[in-house]
């Protein structure tokens, strides 16, 4: 899913590996990859999908630091180009990975950016695309659907409204 139109989101669902940029030009946008905890990882057993949401906001809100950098890089003029440089981004330089059945993994985005080739899911995804529109001053929200009838969410993405000030 590529959520180009702000009003449909900013998302992935990748059905398959993908070459990722190898390029370590944007790693100086980053804080250091030795302030990375072995802790800093959080595991949600058979949570619901409110406890994920919730640890999801708490991630962007205390590790906002982690693309304060990156964030002005990927500005554009207006927000629809903005949003497109984003997404475009993530999907050239994170690997897209589903987490295993069960177990929910948490990323703060500097270990988003250090798993980037091994892959990260949707949460992270959107972790990661939270964390640059807030550093830019972006309203968005993450939103959660179900698919193919079935009756629990299995995917997560940044949903952007369009009318809102763009500096």
């Amino acid at each position: 899913m590529y959520g180009a139109d702000v009003n449909r989101g900013l998302g992935l669902v990748a059905s398959k590996k993908r070459k990722i940029n190898p390029t370590n030009r944007w790693d100086r946008y980053f804080p250091p990859m030795t302030s990375l905890k072995h802790e800093d990882k959080i595991l949600v057993k058979n949570g619901s999908v409110f406890t994920t949401l919730r640890l999801m906001r708490k991630i962007v809100r205390e590790t906002r630091g982690d693309t304060k950098r990156l964030a002005p890089m990927l500005k554009r003029k207006t927000l629809k180009a903005t949003i497109d440089q984003i997404w475009h981004f993530v999907y050239n330089h994170v690997q897209y990975k589903l987490d295993k059945q069960g177990v929910e993994q948490l990323h703060r985005p500097l270990r988003i950016w250090k798993k980037r080739f091994e892959g990260v899911d949707c949460d992270d995804y959107a972790i990661f695309i939270s964390s640059i529109l807030s550093n830019l001053g972006i309203r968005h929200a993450f939103r959660m659907t179900k698919y193919n009838g079935k009756n629990h969410y299995q995917h997560v993405y940044i949903v952007v409204p369009k009318n809102q000030s763009f500096k």
